[in-house]
C-alpha cells in the first residue's frame, strides 16, 4: 500500500488501477477532496467502461471502448435492449450488442449482389465454351491464351470434342464425314491435362470421347486422372461415333458399338467408385483389379451425346445428362418431351438430369444467338456452350474475341 495517503483511498482503488499506485517507499500525491456523496464503484466486470464515476466521463469512456475493442462487445441479457443512454450505475449492466459499420464498399457490393439477382433470368443456364479443335492452331501459348481468357471472362466450363484419325477423301470415295485428314484435333484428355494446371477455375467436359472404340479401363483411368487435377471439376462425354476409320485404325468393331457402349458405360461407374471390382461382361472382363487414385466425384458424371432416336433413349435411361445435336420429329419441345417419357419409364427422376446445349456462335447474329438461348432456356436447359468454329476465324484471338460478344447476350 503507498504510504503518505489515505489508507482506505488507495485500498479502495487498489482493485481498480493497480498501476497507479506509487511504488513502495514513495509517497502518493494528496487525494483531491469530493464534493457530495461519493459515487458506488460499478459492481461489473473488471476492465469495464463504466467502472469510474459521472455520467459524462462513462459515456466518453464507452465510446472509446468501443472503437477499441469492437470484438469485445458483452451480449446483453435476455430481453429488450436499454437504450445507450441509460446506464444504472448502481447495478450490474452489460453493453448491449451493436452490430459493426459496413466497411468501405461492402454496401455497394451488397446493392450488386442483389441488382444481379433480380435481373438473372428465372432459369440459369451455366456459360461455357467449345473449344476450338480445328481452327486455333498448335502453338501451346496460342492454347494457354484461349482457355484464361474463356475463366477470366467468366465462362465456367470447357468442352473438347474428339477425334483420332482423320480419313483422306482421296482414298474413301464419297466420304460423307464433316472432318478429313486436314481437320486438327487436340487429344482431349492430353490437351485437359495442361488446361488444368492454366485455367485451374474451369470445369473440364469431353463432348463427347468416342467411347467405344478406345479401352474402357484406360478411359476410365485418364478421366479418373483429369477429375483429380481438376478438383473435381470434370464431366465424361461419351458418345458412339460414326467414323469407321477411326475404328478400323483402333482395332475395334465398329458394328457392335452400340452393345458394347451400355457395358463400358457400366464399367467405367464401378470402376470409379469401387477400389478392387470383379467384372464379367459380354465384351469386358476383369478380375480382382481397381483404380488407384479413385476420382473426387463418386460416381463420376457421365453425359452422353447423340442424335438418333436410340441414343436419346440410351441418353435418359443411363445417363446423367445429355449434349442435344439434332431434334427428332416434331422439333426440341417435342423431342425433350419423349426423353422425360423415357426417363421416367426407366424409373430416374429427370430432376437433376443436365441439358447442354450448344449456341453456334461462329455465324449469324446477335438477336438470333439471343433466340436460341431463349429457346434453351424455356426447354429448361442446365447448361450451354458457345462455338465459335466455322465462321473462318483463325486462331485464338479472333475465338476469344467471338467469345466476348457472345457473352453479353448470354448475361
Amino acid at each position: 500500500r503507498a504510504t503518505g495517503g489515505p489508507a482506505s483511498k488507495a485500498s479502495s482503488r487498489s482493485h481498480r488501477r493497480p498501476h497507479r499506485l506509487a511504488p513502495p517507499g514513495l509517497r502518493a500525491p494528496p487525494a483531491r477532496p469530493r464534493r457530495g456523496r461519493p459515487a458506488r464503484p460499478h459492481r461489473g466486470r473488471v476492465g469495464h467502461p463504466l467502472s469510474g464515476h459521472g455520467h459524462r466521463a462513462a459515456r466518453r469512456r464507452l465510446g472509446r471502448w468501443l472503437r477499441r475493442r469492437p470484438d469485445r462487445w458483452a451480449r446483453p441479457r435476455p430481453g429488450p435492449p436499454e437504450p445507450l443512454d441509460r446506464w444504472d450505475h448502481h447495478g450490474p449492466q452489460l453493453v448491449p450488442v451493436v452490430p459493426p459499420l459496413p466497411r468501405v464498399g461492402q454496401l455497394r457490393r451488397a446493392r450488386l449482389s442483389l441488382l444481379r439477382k433480380a435481373r438473372s433470368p428465372p432459369n440459369p443456364m451455366q456459360a461455357g465454351v467449345v473449344f476450338p479443335q480445328t481452327e486455333i492452331g498448335a502453338d501451346v501459348g496460342g492454347v494457354r491464351a484461349y482457355a484464361q481468357a474463356a475463366q477470366d471472362m467468366g465462362y465456367e466450363h470447357l468442352l473438347a470434342y474428339d477425334h483420332v484419325l482423320g480419313a483422306d477423301p482421296a482414298g474413301y470415295p464419297g466420304w460423307p464425314g464433316p472432318y478429313t485428314h486436314k481437320s486438327m484435333f487436340h487429344e482431349p484428355f492430353a490437351l485437359f491435362g495442361f488446361v488444368a494446371g492454366v485455367a485451374p477455375k474451369l470445369e473440364l467436359v469431353t463432348g463427347v470421347i468416342i467411347l467405344p472404340q478406345r479401352q474402357t479401363a484406360l478411359v476410365a483411368k485418364q478421366a479418373v486422372e483429369i477429375d483429380v487435377l481438376t478438383g473435381g471439376r470434370f464431366r465424361l462425354g461419351v458418345g458412339i461415333g460414326w467414323n469407321w476409320v477411326e475404328y478400323e485404325g483402333l482395332g475395334k468393331d465398329f458394328k457392335n458399338r452400340a452393345r458394347r457402349f451400355e457395358e463400358q458405360i457400366e464399367l467405367i461407374r464401378r470402376l470409379t467408385t469401387e477400389p478392387v471390382i470383379t467384372f464379367e461382361g459380354r465384351y469386358e472382363t476383369i478380375r480382382a483389379a481397381g483404380l488407384n487414385p479413385l476420382p473426387i466425384q463418386r460416381p463420376l458424371p457421365i453425359w452422353i451425346g447423340g442424335s438418333a432416336e436410340p441414343a436419346l433413349k440410351r441418353a435418359a435411361a443411363i445417363g446423367d445428362g445429355f449434349f442435344p445435336q439434332r431434334p427428332l420429329e416434331g422439333g426440341w419441345p417435342a423431342t425433350i418431351a419423349k426423353m422425360r417419357a423415357w426417363r421416367e419409364a426407366a424409373g430416374k427422376s429427370w430432376d437433376g438430369f443436365g441439358v447442354e446445349a450448344r449456341l453456334n456462335a461462329g455465324t449469324g447474329t446477335p438477336d438470333e444467338w439471343r433466340q436460341t438461348v431463349e429457346q434453351w432456356r424455356g426447354l429448361g436447359a442446365t447448361h450451354i456452350s458457345v462455338n465459335t468454329m466455322g465462321g473462318g476465324l483463325k486462331g485464338p484471338d479472333a475465338h476469344v474475341a467471338r467469345l466476348r460478344e457472345a457473352l453479353e447476350v448470354l448475361r
